[in-house]
């Protein structure tokens, strides 16, 4: 199981509605997006870390669909989102520098989200992402203790990194404003290195509890 910490926020820069009817409502939009996913080792005997992803700068366009309730379907909605990493980082499994362990560089990120309500029982969630590093300049396999860091022209580790994440969430209400949640996180991370070996790693987790909705 995985010991890990992660957040995303996801602001709108530009929205419209390409449909809305008593069917179906469609609206496209540019949006920007940040996230992080951190987790510690988590096997032990080993310091690998399954996983360390960010995207501290993205944009891209991103669609929202709305669905009509069908029998104990009350709602289903789907988002989608693209985006361009202007600026992420990754976990790095050799490049270790004073105090940073991380590859900085640029990629892309695909997002989805599947919401369905469904009457006196509760609701689901499914999300589903993967994201995409390239570091473009490293060094080849050398010594860096001799190296002014203000002179260090690396963004890192050479290669490219990529992360999948799917987070199932299954809420079923209980009474009033209270129900059960049951949520998993499965995390699977490859990174490709140009001078190194590769290194992949899966983890999970899974959490059990109750929520209130106010």
């Amino acid at each position: 199981m995985a010991n890990c910490s992660g957040a995303h926020l996801l602001g709108r820069i530009w929205s419209r509605p390409l449909l809305e009817g008593d069917d179906v409502k469609m609206e496209l939009g540019i949006y920007q997006h940040f996230s992080y996913y951190d987790s510690k080792p988590v096997k032990d005997g080993t310091t690998l870390t399954p996983y360390r992803i960010s995207e501290a700068a993205a944009i891209g366009p991103g669609a929202v669909f709305s669905f009509p309730a069908v029998g104990a379907l009350s709602r289903l909605e789907q988002r989608v989102f693209l985006s361009g990493i202007l600026l992420g980082g990754t976990k790095s499994d050799y490049y270790s520098f004073i105090d940073r362990d991380y590859n900085m560089g640029s990629g892309f990120s695909i997002k989805s989200k599947t919401h369905l309500e469904m009457r006196n029982f509760g609701r689901f969630i499914l999300h589903a992402k993967y994201f995409r590093i390239f570091t473009w300049k490293g060094y080849e396999q050398k010594d860096l203790s001799g190296i002014n860091p203000l002179y260090l022209n690396s963004q890192g580790d050479k290669g490219n990194a990529h992360l999948f994440v799917v987070n199932p969430i299954l809420e079923i209400d209980l009474h009033r404003e209270w129900s059960l949640l049951v949520a998993g996180s499965y995390f699977a991370r490859t990174t490709h290195y140009k001078y190194y070996d590769d290194v992949s790693a899966k983890t999970f987790e899974l959490r059990v509890g109750l929520a209130c909705h106010l």
